[in-house]
């Protein structure tokens, strides 16, 4: 599942040009429909899910 604009803002703000492709790569294969009970979400229901993901990967 692709990332939201909204989302693909975030990872374009939180990470340098060369880390990019691999976060957005980790979101979209590790943290869509793959989910418990997010098997019908869309990009943008998935967006509380994914800045989840995106603070624990800023806190690493």
């Amino acid at each position: 599942m692709q990332l939201s604009p909204e989302t693909r803002k975030r990872v374009d703000f939180l990470f340098p040009a060369d880390e990019r492709e691999e976060v957005i790569r980790l979101l979209e294969e590790s943290c869509g429909t793959n989910l418990p009970f997010c098997e019908n979400k869309n990009e943008f229901e998935l967006e509380r899910i994914r800045y989840a993901a995106l603070n624990s990967l800023m806190e690493m």
